[in-house]
């Protein structure tokens, strides 16, 4: 047991030590040259992880429930006569949920054998991105960069737009100095200091009137919990200032919220009520706050599933706005732990009803802030969280079908929404058709075939 050294006194000995700490049986075993790998250790879990966790399967259900629907389809002749007999086959190109990666422009605009599966990975796996780095505002500035990055970030914006790739922007403001561009942080201390809010102003109708059409959403401001120097220096009201501006520059484009943390309340109640009180503030002084991003960068502590979506029921009682997770990753050296836990927060939060989209932070080791977390190696090589991810969106969640129509025309399935390619063939003569399959269509569909 700690002894008090003999010429400090009993009661400052207890004001110095709150606690005594007892160890026995301590032992020293020297292994030798062992790798880590091979020494004993307990490993890492979460609670829900166990087959056939009772949130997994109350998941599922919702999931049927929300993000499926029944879609009918009647084929009939040029004439309107409906067809008997027609082979239907109908397949989901593209979700209507938005399963999105940060992607880097200076890796896209590459031309070398390295990465010549990053583009069409891209495309196989996602249907939505945000840049990591290109919107930023140094890096939008050019602070660094060479002397076409500005236009060579238009390039992928288009390259993105014209494969279908629905693409957020990421961020108008990162408003802690660190972030700033050195032209702001220059500013700082000085006689010109008042200047900074209308060069953050100029900054963001730049921004947002260069980018305006092809940016399906905007963070107008990312994590204010911890970057707060401008609202430090010139009131937190400026944030609404921010909010309103975007939003006069960008009718009807969603504008986000967005901060780090795992947005668990119960490991985290300071930083979730934090986020929300942030909110709050902003919607109670009239910011058109569109949405909510949260970052969940996963390391350490594996919050439970269960706690994941307590924090959703909260945000959506305070706030009922949609809720994008924009920054999603899983850093662990165990990569079988690490493949569970990617599969069982998508299933959470895709049967979440106010959960628009999750978005990986990369994917390929390549070009991935933490390579540990991402889906491919290096050399492509798919790591086992990568399979888990792939077999939910292209198996799980994939949907094709196939069928013949019945005496009135009909057939029908039942899928998971988004738009769906679908062939109809009628005396070895094929036609193709694009449908849509949205939530709350209960419509019927008409295929029209054309004339030989």
């Amino acid at each position: 047991m700690l002894k008090a050294p003999a010429e400090v006194s009993e009661t400052r000995w207890k004001a110095r030590l709150a606690v005594a700490v007892e160890v026995a049986g301590l032992r020293v075993i020297d292994c030798g040259r062992v790798p880590l790998a091979e020494l004993p250790r307990t490993r890492i879990t979460y609670s829900g992880h166990e087959e056939g966790a009772s949130w997994r399967r109350e998941a599922e259900g919702r999931i049927e429930r929300i993000r499926k629907g029944d879609l009918r389809l009647v084929v009939t002749d040029a004439d309107g006569q409906p067809i008997h007999g027609a082979t239907v086959r109908a397949e989901l190109r593209r979700h209507a949920y938005e399963f999105g990666v940060a992607v880097n422009v200076e890796t896209l605009s590459q031309d070398t054998p390295e990465v010549a599966e990053y583009r069409p990975r891209i495309l196989e796996l996602f249907n939505a991105a945000s840049f990591e780095n290109a919107f930023k505002w140094s890096n939008w500035d050019g602070e660094g960069k060479s002397d076409d990055y500005r236009e060579r970030t238009l390039r992928e914006v288009e390259w993105l737009r014209s494969n279908g790739i629905a693409l957020r922007g990421h961020v108008m403001v990162w408003p802690g100095w660190r972030f700033l561009p050195e032209s702001i942080k220059a500013l700082r201390g000085t006689d010109r200091q008042d200047e900074i809010p209308a060069r953050v102003r100029a900054h963001i109708e730049d921004i947002a009137t260069t980018t305006r059409g092809m940016v399906t959403e905007w963070d107008v401001l990312n994590e204010p919990i911890n970057n707060h120097d401008l609202m430090d220096l010139f009131g937190r009201e400026i944030m609404v200032d921010w909010f309103k501006q975007a939003g006069e520059l960008l009718p009807g484009v969603p504008l986000f919220l967005n901060d780090w943390g795992n947005h668990d309340e119960v490991s985290e109640a300071v930083h979730v009520q934090s986020f929300e009180d942030t909110a709050l503030y902003l919607r109670e002084r009239g910011a058109p706050l569109g949405g909510i991003g949260l970052q969940c960068h996963i390391g350490g502590v594996l919050s439970a599933p269960e706690n994941i979506l307590r924090t959703l029921d909260r945000y959506q009682r305070t706030l009922g706005v949609p809720v994008r997770v924009t920054e999603f990753d899983v850093n662990s050296e165990d990569v079988e732990l690490q493949a569970d836990y990617t599969r069982d927060f998508m299933i959470a939060l895709f049967s979440y009803p106010s959960v628009i989209g999750v978005q990986q932070w990369g994917f390929w080791a390549g070009r991935h802030w933490q390579p540990r977390s991402a889906l491919y190696e290096k050399d492509w090589t798919e790591r086992p969280n990568g399979a888990a991810y792939r077999q939910l969106i292209q198996e799980t969640w994939h949907t094709d079908e196939s069928g013949q129509t019945d005496g009135a025309g009909a057939w029908g399935m039942r899928g998971f929404h988004g738009t769906y390619a679908v062939s109809v063939t009628v005396g070895g003569r094929t036609q193709e058709f694009t449908v849509d399959l949205a939530s709350g269509r209960d419509q019927p569909v008409t295929l029209v075939l054309k004339r030989d």
